[in-house]
Protein backbone atom coordinates (compact mmCIF):
# COMPACT_ATOMS: atom_id res chain seq x y z
CA UNK A 1 0.00 0.00 0.00
CA UNK A 2 2.95 2.32 0.75
CA UNK A 3 4.59 1.55 -2.55
CA UNK A 4 0.75 2.83 -4.07
CA UNK A 5 0.40 6.37 -2.33
CA UNK A 6 4.49 6.82 -3.26
CA UNK A 7 3.61 5.91 -6.94
CA UNK A 8 0.89 8.13 -7.18
CA UNK A 9 3.74 11.06 -6.19
CA UNK A 10 5.56 10.42 -9.38
CA UNK A 11 5.77 11.18 -13.04
CA UNK A 12 4.75 6.81 -13.30
CA UNK A 13 0.84 6.73 -13.53
CA UNK A 14 1.59 9.72 -16.81
CA UNK A 15 3.72 6.64 -17.94
CA UNK A 16 1.66 3.87 -17.14
CA UNK A 17 -1.36 5.80 -19.18
CA UNK A 18 0.94 7.18 -21.55
CA UNK A 19 2.17 3.31 -22.62
CA UNK A 20 -1.68 2.09 -22.36
CA UNK A 21 -2.49 4.91 -25.09
CA UNK A 22 -0.05 3.45 -27.37
CA UNK A 23 -0.97 -0.08 -27.14
CA UNK A 24 -4.45 0.61 -27.62
CA UNK A 25 -3.70 2.94 -30.52
CA UNK A 26 -1.42 0.03 -31.84
CA UNK A 27 -4.58 -2.64 -31.36
CA UNK A 28 -7.01 -0.32 -33.06
CA UNK A 29 -4.97 -0.02 -36.23
CA UNK A 30 -4.61 -4.36 -36.46
CA UNK A 31 -8.20 -4.46 -35.85
CA UNK A 32 -8.96 -2.38 -38.82
CA UNK A 33 -6.28 -3.69 -41.00
CA UNK A 34 -7.26 -7.48 -40.01
CA UNK A 35 -11.02 -6.30 -40.45
CA UNK A 36 -10.65 -4.14 -43.69
CA UNK A 37 -7.22 -4.53 -45.21
CA UNK A 38 -7.24 -8.04 -45.83
CA UNK A 39 -8.87 -9.69 -49.00
CA UNK A 40 -12.78 -10.55 -47.79
CA UNK A 41 -12.40 -14.41 -47.91
CA UNK A 42 -8.96 -13.88 -45.12
CA UNK A 43 -10.56 -11.10 -43.09
CA UNK A 44 -11.98 -10.97 -39.65
CA UNK A 45 -16.06 -11.76 -39.12
CA UNK A 46 -17.83 -11.40 -35.98
CA UNK A 47 -19.21 -14.85 -37.00
CA UNK A 48 -16.18 -16.11 -35.85
CA UNK A 49 -16.63 -15.23 -32.34
CA UNK A 50 -17.42 -17.81 -29.84
CA UNK A 51 -17.75 -17.59 -26.41
CA UNK A 52 -14.54 -19.31 -25.52
CA UNK A 53 -12.47 -17.18 -27.68
CA UNK A 54 -13.96 -13.97 -25.60
CA UNK A 55 -13.17 -15.97 -22.09
CA UNK A 56 -9.60 -16.87 -23.49
CA UNK A 57 -9.09 -13.08 -24.93
CA UNK A 58 -10.53 -11.55 -22.05
CA UNK A 59 -8.18 -14.01 -19.65
CA UNK A 60 -5.33 -13.48 -21.31
CA UNK A 61 -5.81 -9.54 -21.42
CA UNK A 62 -6.27 -9.36 -18.04
CA UNK A 63 -2.94 -11.55 -16.91
CA UNK A 64 -0.97 -9.52 -19.61
CA UNK A 65 -2.17 -6.54 -17.95
CA UNK A 66 -0.74 -7.37 -14.54
CA UNK A 67 2.22 -9.20 -15.95
CA UNK A 68 3.17 -5.74 -17.75
CA UNK A 69 1.80 -3.74 -14.70
CA UNK A 70 3.88 -5.16 -12.40
CA UNK A 71 6.88 -5.53 -15.20
CA UNK A 72 6.47 -2.11 -16.02
CA UNK A 73 7.23 -0.80 -11.73
CA UNK A 74 10.03 -3.31 -11.28
CA UNK A 75 11.46 -1.90 -14.17
CA UNK A 76 10.86 1.89 -13.53
CA UNK A 77 11.58 1.95 -9.70
CA UNK A 78 14.59 2.48 -9.42
CA UNK A 79 14.81 5.52 -12.27
CA UNK A 80 11.71 6.81 -9.84
CA UNK A 81 13.78 6.58 -6.73
CA UNK A 82 16.41 7.95 -8.28
CA UNK A 83 14.74 10.41 -9.86
CA UNK A 84 13.38 11.49 -6.17
CA UNK A 85 16.43 11.63 -4.69
CA UNK A 86 19.20 13.04 -6.57
CA UNK A 87 21.79 11.89 -5.02
CA UNK A 88 25.16 12.08 -6.62
CA UNK A 89 26.51 8.84 -6.04
CA UNK A 90 24.61 7.35 -8.49
CA UNK A 91 23.53 9.77 -11.11
CA UNK A 92 25.60 8.10 -13.90
CA UNK A 93 24.64 4.42 -13.69
CA UNK A 94 20.66 6.45 -12.82
CA UNK A 95 21.35 8.59 -16.18
CA UNK A 96 21.97 5.40 -18.19
CA UNK A 97 19.39 3.34 -16.31
CA UNK A 98 17.02 6.38 -17.46
CA UNK A 99 17.38 7.32 -20.48
CA UNK A 100 17.22 3.21 -21.64
CA UNK A 101 14.06 3.04 -19.63
CA UNK A 102 11.58 3.77 -22.86
CA UNK A 103 13.12 1.12 -24.49
CA UNK A 104 12.90 -1.41 -22.14
CA UNK A 105 9.63 -0.68 -21.34
CA UNK A 106 8.31 -1.09 -24.99
CA UNK A 107 10.15 -4.30 -25.07
CA UNK A 108 8.61 -5.72 -22.02
CA UNK A 109 4.95 -4.38 -23.40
Amino acid sequence: MHLAKWLAHTPWPILALDLLRANLVGALFTFAFLRFGMPSQDSFQFDDITALNQGIFLTYLILAMIVGGALSIKLSLPVLVWHRRRTRLDNGLARKRALRLPVTLSLVN
